[in-house]
């Protein structure tokens, strides 16, 4: 809000406008860092966004421009908007920047779509250089980015909603360029035109028509990519359900093949025992948490995979997982890395295999440690950085890159000399909410 605006609405009183003015300016820096985290794919709550980010941008809002110039105030809010979208997701500065950049672009878009078709009518113009004229660039602003988000979520993603995470790629990505440098070259094109000395009302009818036009197509195309996405998202899952079920079965058939020849040689008291020892290993099942099915499903999956190589995995899982970062990359991370130790355990030279799984959180890493042993106390373990024979392991390389590349650590878990598991930690989502606190 400039001095003038400031002054007039102070000394005419009108604080009707000033409250409606917040409160605009409260909706669009919500929507602005809300498409800023939509481009990173990163999720966080409104509550949690509005205070106190939204809140800082309102502020800045409404006070920057007594103490910043104009021509610097574009450089501060980018600034601004960047510190904000690094401290909410803690990923890599240049990404931070690249969403920064990209959301105000599309506010800038947003205005030049809709907004100047209106600055055709000089009552309109007028009005824009009023205070209620803030109110209403504010909303027209906020409406492509709106409309984008708006489209580019389904209601078939319930799935996605749930492990808090968006389905872009680079596809999408390639659509968004695309319709920014649309948007670049029209607003080259009315330029050059606006220096010309004839009226360009039809070029300017006919760019906007243009415009209106490629951006519902580019909208449209995102929504379509993105249930494609979901729908080959869906058929994987399908299908990894279906080789559990059909694991489980060959794995019923076995037991019955057995109880039937026992049977058949009158050996009732082993066919008791026999019994006991499967309802044993089935009622590990049941330990499992409800509280996260995605987890539970990948976990019991890996546990009949592993019983049928003779290797029993049991489970502690002391948290729900609610505030994990990327849980699609986590989860599929620690499947790959139990594997990993289970094709190790296979091959060692123990009578009997276990490896035991604890899942617990702190209070800004959730830590999942994978142990050869059922009875080993975690603070009587020594972690380190090199692991012996599973360093040679190539795959075990990959999904220690892949842990960095998470900003997690990885590390070996021995007790004396012997190594008795594996440990690797992940951020949380949640970050620590200091009014006005920008820090990296």
């Amino acid at each position: 809000m400039s001095k003038e605006m400031y002054y007039q609405i102070i000394l005419e009183k009108q604080y009707l406008t000033l409250f409606l003015t917040v409160c605009v300016f409260l909706v669009n820096w919500t929507i602005n860092l809300k498409f800023g985290l939509f481009i990173l794919k990163f999720h966080k709550k409104n509550i949690n966004l509005v205070f106190p980010w939204a809140i800082a941008g309102t502020i800045y809002s409404l006070f920057g421009r007594l103490i910043i110039p104009d021509f610097m105030f574009f450089f501060t809010t980018l600034l601004l908007s960047f510190f904000i979208l690094k401290r909410i997701t803690g990923t890599k500065i240049i990404k931070a920047l690249y969403a920064a950049i990209l959301s105000l672009l599309t506010v800038v878009f947003s205005f030049l779509l809709f907004g100047q078709p209106l600055l055709i009518s000089d009552k309109f113009r007028k009005l824009m250089l009023e205070p209620t004229g803030i109110i209403i660039g504010s909303l027209i602003e906020v409406m492509l980015p709106f409309f984008i988000m708006l489209f580019s979520r389904t209601s078939i993603s319930s799935k996605l909603r749930r492990l808090k995470t968006y389905c872009l790629d680079l596809t999408i990505n390639l659509y968004i360029y695309l319709l920014l440098v649309v948007y670049v070259l029209c607003m080259i094109i009315l330029y050059l035109l606006s220096q010309s000395s004839y009226n360009i009302l039809r070029e300017l009818l006919i760019t906007e028509a243009i415009l209106v036009g490629f951006t519902l197509f580019i909208i449209f195309r995102i929504r379509l990519e993105i249930k494609k996405q979901q729908k080959k998202s869906e058929e994987d899952h399908s299908t990894y359900l279906l080789k559990t079920i059909l694991s489980k079965q060959r794995e019923y058939r076995n037991f019955f093949q057995v109880i039937r020849a026992l049977a058949e040689r009158g050996k009732t008291r082993e066919i008791v025992d026999y019994i006991d020892d499967i309802h044993a290993e089935m009622s590990l099942v049941e330990t499992f948490s409800e509280e996260n099915p995605i987890f539970t499903s990948l976990l019991v999956a890996e546990q009949i995979k592993a019983r049928e190589k003779g290797i029993i995995i049991t489970n502690n899982t002391k948290t729900t997982l609610s505030e994990l970062k990327d849980p699609v990359k986590v989860y599929d991370l620690f499947k790959d890395l139990l594997q990993c130790v289970v094709a190790y355990e296979e091959r060692s030279n123990r009578d009997q295999h276990y490896l035991n799984i604890e899942v617990d959180e702190d209070r800004q890493y959730y830590s999942f440690m994978i142990l050869r042993e059922l009875e080993v106390k975690p603070e009587n373990l020594e972690p380190r950085a090199e692991g012996g024979p599973l360093e040679d392991d190539q795959t075990l390389q990959q999904i220690k890159k892949r842990i960095k590349q998470l900003h997690g650590k990885f590390s070996f878990l021995y007790k004396g000399d012997e190594l008795v598991g594996c440990l690797f930690k992940v951020g949380k989502a949640r970050r620590k909410k200091f009014f006005l606190s920008l820090g990296l």
